[in-house]
């Protein structure tokens, strides 16, 4: 039964802290995917406007050294509103990725959360250093 829930089969990382506002460019930790079919990345914007947005790229090099940018795996900005929330879906062709935010437009930045999915083996374990989980299957209703 363990196999379905969630924290089972995927792998969640803090792939960057927090930042505070500003224009410069982002790059999350690198990646490494081996073991997964793909990967999730997630993150919030402070501000949805025009120029900011997220990319992932891929690399052979465990330190990222020869970075390039994975055909398609941008996600544009929208424009207005006060939070633009973007994920970024991939199944790279190389082992290592990690996530680009531009900020185009003076904006703080959220965690950017690496979700590692399809897991060839199970079950995984994320890094209990950052995330507290807990794991409910098919529970009856009471108190939390």
């Amino acid at each position: 039964m363990g196999g379905r829930n969630f924290f089972s089969n995927n792998k969640l990382v803090i792939a960057k802290v927090a930042t505070v506002a500003g224009t410069s460019a982002i790059n999350s930790d690198v990646i490494d995917t081996a073991g997964f079919r793909g990967v999730v990345f997630l993150t919030t914007l402070a501000v949805n406007a025009a120029g900011n947005n997220i990319k992932v790229q891929q690399d052979t090099d465990s330190g990222g050294g020869t970075m390039a940018d994975i055909a398609g795996g941008l996600v544009a900005s929208g424009t207005g509103g006060t939070v633009m929330s973007m994920a970024c879906s991939v199944e790279p062709t190389k082992r290592y990725v990690r996530c680009v935010v531009t900020r185009g437009t003076s904006s703080a930045c959220a965690e950017i959360w690496a979700i590692l999915f399809g897991a060839d083996l199970g079950p995984i374990n994320s890094d209990a250093t950052t995330l507290t989980t807990e794991q409910h299957v098919r529970k009856a209703e009471g108190t939390a």
